[in-house]
């Protein structure tokens, strides 16, 4: 049976290979984790110098890189490596601008 997993960024820092221990399901990771993952990697800690010798980074800069996601709000697009603003999210027309899910009473709404 598939499942669907999030991934929270205290999981990536603990576990940088958990992003490949999920192959038979389906794997989110929050835009808001990608930016705190680059925060630490810039810091120069020893989690930002661990963040820096591993795989992880590049590997989410990649998946960002493959996402195009059209849905009824609009698009889900991110600039590529060698652009202005390298992975962020690609807005303006079409583009969805601030979609933002909340858990309240155990149900997911749309904000």
């Amino acid at each position: 049976m598939k499942k669907t997993y999030v991934l929270d960024t205290n999981v990536l820092l603990h576990d940088p290979q958990a992003l490949f221990r999920f192959q038979d399901n389906d794997l989110w990771v929050p835009i808001t984790v990608v930016e705190e993952i680059d925060h630490f990697k810039k810091d120069l800690s020893e989690t930002g110098k661990e963040l820096e010798k591993n795989e992880l980074t590049k590997e989410l800069g990649k998946a960002l890189e493959k996402t195009d996601y059209v849905g009824t709000n609009g698009r889900v697009e991110f600039y590529g490596p060698k652009q202005k603003y390298a992975h962020g999210m690609k807005y303006g027309k079409g583009y969805v601008t601030g979609t933002v899910f909340q858990w309240l009473n155990a149900k997911q709404g749309a904000i």
